[in-house]
């Protein structure tokens, strides 16, 4: 469903209306993106102390670099943990819904 329906429906304002307010913004933030983007590749590049080449996170230590390369077998760990976070988040934006819902403002129209 296009956001522009959504809005329509839970704001009460006519989707083209939406449309042509959204629309410049979404140009306008890629287009700010893309700038910026731009500007700090070229900051990276003119200072590299400034860079960390793809590497997120700079480590010194090399018992840590050892400690890190070292194999893990956690996949279960991962998938339990993505539940859990993911089912949280869920419950998180149920509750937030129903509290919306509350002070007027349907988020979820389409669902009773």
């Amino acid at each position: 469903m296009p956001i522009s329906k959504v809005f329509e429906t839970a704001v009460g304002v006519n989707a083209e209306t939406i449309l042509s307010r959204l629309v410049p913004a979404v140009a306008l933030g890629n287009a700010l993106a893309i700038v910026c983007g731009g500007l700090l590749n070229r900051l990276g590049q003119a200072v590299p102390s400034l860079s960390g080449n793809g590497q997120l996170v700079m480590c010194k230590d090399d018992a840590l670099k050892a400690e890190n390369t070292a194999p893990k077998n956690t996949a279960i760990d991962c998938y339990a943990r993505g539940v859990i976070i993911a089912t949280g988040f869920y419950a998180l934006g149920s509750l937030i819904a129903a509290l919306i819902k509350r002070i007027g403002l349907d988020v979820h129209p389409m669902h009773g």
